[in-house]
């Protein structure tokens, strides 16, 4: 999908180019100065190269610099050209036929056409098996394996009332809405308090904890999921149940946290912490009403990728959610 929001814009600008460019030139030639005028050289600009153009008109003689393309055959000095251009911006003019100007704008149009070519390419390929999936999803389970690539025969409209009944999907689509909601808003808060206190906060016990959580993120979940379970499941009872998994996922996210948001603020002065204590603002106002609103670029980065984690996850939830009542989506679409 990003290559075909890559092509899209590539083609729109293609084409913006290529038509900005006629209109430019279109508007030259019916609005502007039209005029003989003499190639009488070369000469340097502040555009580069460029032809020295010598005509006359009723206010006397004038010599304007036309910018030469730096590849291709060009004018000859002593060649006549017709020349338009704008007296209110010299700097706007067109010679009649010039192959740098055309060639150009039909090299903007060709890329244009290539670029909407792939894009539209790259939308078959990413859109096929989305399709695929929706055809299968309305057939019989025979026909489904027998050939996955036919059209069904009837189609079966009642094998979605049929999963959404089997998977108990408004159940289990709340249950993951409230362990990711939960695990974003506390990685949030609690990430940007503790990473505030990190970063303003120059002491070695901060420091030497702060390198201690980032170094347990080194550590893989598989390595201690057993001890959680034993934990939390076996000896507090806290089976089936959403705290331990909204209160594991936290920790399991909450060092990123600190992480990201440590880096954001150390890019923020401290003499805006200073200004507004100064103006009598306390503590607690200057992080809510000050520090937070100024986190809010990362806070969206970090709330994307923990969300999407959150959500997706499969083995946190079926460790302490077993039965049919407390399970999340991804278990049920298993």
């Amino acid at each position: 999908m990003f290559n075909f929001i890559i092509f899209i814009l590539g083609a729109v600008l293609m084409f913006y180019m290529a038509l900005r460019s006629r209109a430019q030139r279109h508007k030259l030639c019916t609005k502007g100065q039209k005029v003989s005028a003499r190639v009488a050289g070369l000469a340097q600009s502040r555009h580069g190269a460029a032809y020295v153009l010598e005509f006359e008109t009723a206010g006397g003689s004038h010599r304007l610099h036309y910018p030469k393309a730096a590849k291709g055959k060009g004018f000859a000095e002593g060649e006549t050209v017709t020349l338009y251009y704008d007296p209110d911006d010299l700097e706007k003019m067109y010679v009649e036929g010039d192959k740098a100007v055309l060639g150009a704008e039909a090299l903007y149009a060709v890329l244009g056409v290539v670029l909407l070519v792939l894009a539209l390419v790259a939308t078959v390929f990413y859109l096929f098996p989305l399709v695929l999936v929706a055809i299968n999803s309305i057939k019989t389970t025979g026909e489904f394996t027998s050939n996955p690539f036919s059209m069904p025969t009837v189609p079966q409209w009642g094998n979605y009332a049929y999963a959404f009944g089997q998977m108990h999907f408004l159940t289990s689509m709340r249950n993951s809405l409230v362990i990711t909601v939960s695990v974003c808003v506390l990685v949030s808060l609690l990430g940007a308090m503790a990473a505030y206190a990190v970063s303003r906060v120059k002491h070695k016990f901060v420091s030497t904890v702060y390198y201690l959580m980032l170094a347990s993120m080194c550590a893989p979940f598989q390595a201690y999921m057993i001890p959680l379970v034993k934990i939390y499941a076996s000896q507090l009872g806290m089976n089936n149940s959403l705290i331990p998994v909204i209160y594991i996922g936290l920790g399991l996210n909450i060092c990123f946290s600190i992480f990201l948001v440590r880096g954001f603020l150390n890019s923020i002065p401290k003499e805006i912490d200073e200004a507004a204590l100064i103006d009598g603002c306390s503590s607690t106002k200057l992080f809510f009403n000050i520090i937070m609103p100024m986190l809010t670029p990362i806070q969206v980065t970090l709330l994307v990728f923990v969300a999407m984690g959150v959500w997706n996850d499969y083995l946190l939830s079926s460790l302490f959610l077993n039965t049919q009542e407390m399970r999340t989506l991804p278990m049920m679409i298993r």
